[in-house]
């Protein structure tokens, strides 16, 4: 058996064999599904990411179709790469969503230049997004939510919509906590606050609550959480009844173009809504953001500003009701 070397490493690679990249994939998706390959955390996969991992080789598969043939990972180069992210680009997804695929197609070519299948990783390749359009909600508006006719399902649901709106928490930390909360509620001096950690990042979060969540949580005693796509319906559906319906502008990149379109507010609502919401309501208080942080789990300023979208207009307040802009013309 022969030995090959990268141009600019010593890492030897075994013989290459004739192995194609969809094989390659299904047997990776096999693998990962059984928990034999763990993620570099040593942990198995999550599903979410189990779907992007499947989303990729649907498209690869389809790729594969329109050439007639399988690709061998000898053959996969930079152009290879380019010439599939123009194919994704035909396939109506958004731009976000052909970056998902990238990522993941990168992710195979890294995992097979380490078992010595490919003498490229897939770097080089940039999987660009944009900024998606996401809402928040006013205090005025979570009350407006209470006040539209629900059943008894729907008020519990609405109400931990609630509780996540006033603590900021990941949609499976919210289920973590409401599952036993007197496990992760903790006291200072007579106050109350969250102490959780979060299995998807392991990062803690600490965050004070007070009547608002522990009303709703004596109101209810325990509640029968749901899977996050239905919640995401549902509470579509809560938000729609109560009249959430002012329009906003959707704008989206698909197959390389920028659409616009004009919708209701209550159709872009969904658990990390509230998570935003958060975020946003915290930093028009004079808390500091690296409280903020702490509280929601935010390891850094970055990462925390994606969710505070009242950026700009914070920093054009000032400029509001000044006289230049009612000058009588």
């Amino acid at each position: 058996m022969h030995q090959l070397t990268t141009p600019n490493s010593n890492i030897a690679f075994a013989e290459f064999t004739h192995t194609a990249i969809s094989d390659f994939t299904a047997n990776f998706l096999t693998k990962i599904g059984e928990g034999r390959i763990l993620t570099d955390k040593g942990e198995i996969y999550k599903d979410s990411s189990v779907r992007q991992y499947k989303m990729f080789y649907h498209y690869l598969l389809d790729f594969e179709k329109t050439h007639g043939r399988k690709f061998q990972f000898q053959e996969i180069t930079y152009r290879f790469g380019s010439e599939f992210q123009s194919f994704l680009t035909q396939q109506d997804l958004t731009l976000n969503s052909i970056s998902n695929v990238m990522k993941k197609f990168k992710a195979v070519m890294s995992l097979a230049f380490r078992e010595g299948l490919s003498l490229w990783n897939g770097t080089g390749i940039k999987t660009p997004t944009e900024l998606s359009t996401e809402v928040t909600l006013s205090i005025e508006e979570i009350k407006k939510l209470r006040q539209s006719d629900l059943t008894n399902s729907e008020s519990a649901q609405l109400d931990m919509f609630i509780v996540q709106c006033f603590t900021g928490l990941r949609y499976d930390v919210l289920v973590k906590f409401l599952n036993n909360p007197l496990a992760y509620i903790k006291e200072y001096e007579g106050a109350s606050y969250i102490d959780i950690i979060s299995d998807k990042t392991r990062q803690q979060s600490v965050i004070p609550i007070g009547d608002t969540v522990t009303n709703i949580l004596t109101k209810w005693g325990e509640f029968k959480t749901i899977a996050e796509p239905t919640m995401n319906r549902n509470i579509k559906t809560i938000a729609e009844k109560a009249g959430i319906d002012n329009p906003i502008v959707n704008r989206v990149t698909i197959n390389g173009k920028v659409q616009e379109t004009v919708i209701p507010k209550w159709m872009k609502i969904k658990t990390h809504t509230a998570r935003r919401t958060f975020a946003t309501l915290l930093s028009k208080t004079d808390i500091p953001n690296n409280q903020i942080s702490a509280m929601t789990g935010h390891t850094t300023e970055r990462q925390l500003k994606m969710y505070m979208r009242a950026g700009k207009l914070d920093l054009i307040l000032p400029a509001i009701g000044h006289e230049l802009f009612n000058v009588e013309i």
